[in-house]
C-alpha cells in the first residue's frame, strides 16, 4: 500500500503522517506543532509539507546563512500550505462573528 494510503487508513483524511526522512527533532517538532493542526491539508500536500520543516528548520537553526531568496521560498510554502492567516482567508473559510450586545435598544421594545 503506498504511504499516502496508508496515512489516510491510518490517521483519517485530515492527518498528514510524517515522511520517514524528517530529519533531527527540529522538523519533526515543526511537523507536529504546524503540520499535524492544520486540517486542510491532504496527503498531496505532504511533499511540500516537509519542505516547509525543512526550511523552517535551516533558518531557525542559522537566520544569518538564510538569503532573500531562501526566505521567499520559506514565506511561499507556509502561504501556499495555508500557515498565515491572509492565506487562510483566501481559503474561503466564513468567519463567524460573535453577535454585538446592543445595550442601548436593549429596554426600547
Amino acid at each position: 500500500m503506498p504511504q499516502a494510503l496508508r496515512s489516510i487508513a491510518a490517521h483519517g483524511r485530515n492527518r498528514l503522517s510524517p515522511p520517514v526522512d524528517l530529519v533531527g527533532p527540529m522538523q519533526t517538532e515543526l511537523w507536529e506543532k504546524y503540520i499535524v493542526p492544520a486540517h486542510w491539508l491532504t496527503t498531496f500536500d505532504t511533499a511540500r509539507a516537509h519542505m516547509w520543516c525543512v526550511l523552517q528548520a535551516e533558518f531557525l537553526a542559522e537566520p544569518k546563512a538564510f538569503n532573500a531568496a531562501m526566505i521567499s521560498q520559506l514565506r511561499a510554502l507556509g502561504s501556499e500550505l495555508g500557515l498565515d492567516p491572509s492565506s487562510r482567508a483566501r481559503m474561503g473559510k466564513k468567519v463567524i462573528k460573535a453577535p454585538v450586545k446592543d445595550d442601548e435598544n436593549e429596554f426600547l421594545t
